[in-house]
């Protein structure tokens, strides 16, 4: 009959150790997520990556959308209200990133589907029909 400590070396040869793996303080890089995360990880996606002008129009649009919806009365809605529902809805956004000097100018470069009015200090959007 063998040795204890022999049967436990030979278990721990053919097992591994026992226990959990060894926890470490690093955060895991895309390569070893990858490596885990198993063979289809790491395969190409064939999707191209959306244009950030016409997600920045979607989200524009569907702004003017929620903003008339919500206030049936109202025709044209303040341009600081519509930015502001903008960013709610998707927190990244920004008009300086897709390369406008300011909100209006974002807007007036989307005059196919919203109407900037400039009135003194007021500015006004509403959805084009």
């Amino acid at each position: 009959m063998a040795a204890p400590a022999e049967v436990e070396a030979s278990l721990i040869e053919a097992l591994g150790p026992a226990g959990p793996p060894k926890r470490t303080n690093r955060r895991a890089s895309s390569t070893t997520v990858a490596s885990t995360a198993g063979p289809d990880a790491t395969a190409p996606i064939d999707e191209a990556p959306e244009d950030p002008q016409e997600t920045a129009t979607r989200l524009l649009e569907r702004a003017l959308r929620l903003g008339h919806d919500k206030d049936d009365d109202a025709e044209w809605l303040h341009s600081s209200a519509v930015k502001t529902h903008m960013r709610r809805m998707d927190p990244s956004f920004s008009e300086k990133a897709l390369g406008y000097r300011s909100f209006s100018d974002f807007v007036k470069a989307r005059e196919s589907i919203a109407e900037l009015e400039e009135t003194g200090h007021g500015r006004l959007v509403r959805l084009r029909e």
